[in-house]
């Protein structure tokens, strides 16, 4: 399964040799408690938004294979050109004229 949300405020834990990481993810409806055994991002910090890969047990536990962050700041300056008109070095989207 595939989710995305954010990383709740004050539970976000990295164990010491950075192998395992565990912390609940905030939805819009509920929280998730997510659990990677693996080296987590560098960048994975409380409050981010993320997206995680991984199978939910029985228990409500989501056991991630993959965790992916998302960096804002980079999403803004690419819908910042993405919103620029087409420049002689930028070809136009096919399908438009």
């Amino acid at each position: 399964m595939r989710v995305s949300g954010k990383v709740a405020p004050q539970t976000l834990h990295v164990a010491e040799d950075r192998k395992q990481v565990a912390f609940s993810l905030e939805g819009t409806k509920k929280n998730l408690h997510v659990i990677c055994s693996g080296q987590p991002p560098d960048n994975l910090a409380e409050q981010m938004d993320v997206v995680v890969e991984g199978r939910l047990d029985a228990s409500g536990l989501l056991h991630a294979d993959k965790i992916l962050t998302r960096c804002a700041s980079k999403y803004k300056s690419q819908q910042k050109l993405s919103a620029m008109p087409p420049t002689a070095s930028q070809p136009m989207p096919r399908g438009e004229p």
